[in-house]
């Protein structure tokens, strides 16, 4: 009996522990509509000063701590997504708070037709001050990190994040073209997170 979870929620993270834990109290059991036990998370740090293995194992301990490559986020990404069990792969950043909602409206769009989805990203705070570039993600067809599920055998077919990126832009984007060429991609308003 196979016993892999839909979805292997990953969450890449460098230096950002207070953000860190906003997000996984998101992912708290029973802070999801989805059952916990359709879900893990994973936690990939490439933080070199400090890292979140301490926090993690004391106040979130359901979760899986890792320590990333150091190469960058799209490294650091590819490293969660080696370790994940899932059917698909539910990314979003350290500085994001998932809806409660977030994986089960994932989970009701999966169908044969789309095998790479993209959630919403809203905005908290001033756009025109400290979040003037926030992602900001209500329509679709940007495919921003902060809020994607991909299928897993699709996700290693097409070789993950190019780890040629080094920083964080654009690894995102190059990953939907090569996406794009295998499937369509879906659009989930209503998996939403906060950013």
């Amino acid at each position: 009996m196979d016993d892999r979870p839909l979805f292997s929620v990953i969450i890449p993270t460098c230096h950002r522990n207070e953000a860190l834990a906003l997000c996984l109290e998101r992912l708290v059991p029973g802070a999801q509509t989805l059952p916990f036990e359709q879900y893990e998370v994973i936690v990939t740090d490439d933080g070199r000063e400090t890292t979140a293995e301490a926090m993690v194992r004391e106040r979130f301990s359901w979760a899986t701590w890792t320590q990333g490559p150091r190469r960058g986020p799209a490294a650091n990404r590819n490293h969660g997504a080696s370790l994940a069990r899932g059917e698909w792969f539910a990314f979003t950043d350290d500085d994001c708070l998932p809806d409660a909602g977030w994986l089960a409206a994932f989970a009701s769009a999966i169908n044969s037709d789309a095998r790479a989805l993209e959630g919403s990203i809203h905005p908290v705070g001033d756009m025109s001050h400290d979040l003037a570039e926030c992602p900001v993600n209500l329509t679709g067809g940007l495919f921003w990190s902060a809020n994607i599920a991909v299928e897993r055998t699709l996700f290693h077919q097409i070789g993950g994040f190019d780890e040629r990126y080094r920083h964080a832009a654009h690894e995102d984007e190059e990953l939907q073209l090569r996406l794009r060429e295998a499937t369509n991609i879906g659009f989930v308003f209503a998996a939403r997170v906060d950013h």
